[in-house]
């Protein structure tokens, strides 16, 4: 499984091409990763965040164990960056809003397909990705 997510990483960097910091929007790249799922539990794992025309790709690591894939909008007037994500290889999806702060930090709200839960995210940009 480890195998599958490092392989899935290097070809999501690889089709996605050469990142710069984007204007007007945030900060694109690699980010560090502290989360809150419903029941408290924490857990730590890298974002990349990748222009995709008007749109951005998402890519979240979670452990060594978990990914998901998404696709994000940018509503900058509202600091607001918001994604639909699925799991990798599970019928697993939900939804997560970012507040975007001028210091390379977004802080969101997310639920899950059930709707049942909220969790919470925080990601700390560290770094562009060529």
């Amino acid at each position: 499984m480890k195998r599958v997510i490092s392989f899935l990483f290097l070809i999501c960097t690889a089709l996605l091409g050469a990142w710069e910091l984007k204007t007007g929007d945030f900060k694109t790249g690699t980010y560090e990763l502290v989360g809150t799922n419903s029941s408290g539990d924490t857990y730590r794992g890298q974002v990349v965040i990748a222009p995709q025309g008007k749109n951005y790709a998402v890519v979240w690591l979670i452990g060594s164990r978990q990914a998901q894939i998404g696709v994000g909008i940018c509503n900058a007037a509202e600091d607001l960056f918001s994604v639909a994500f699925a799991d990798h290889g599970k019928s697993y999806w939900g939804v997560i809003a970012y507040k975007v702060d001028s210091w390379g930090k977004l802080e969101g709200k997310w639920t899950a397909s059930d709707g049942r839960g909220q969790g919470r995210e925080r990601l700390k940009w560290v770094s562009s990705v060529y």
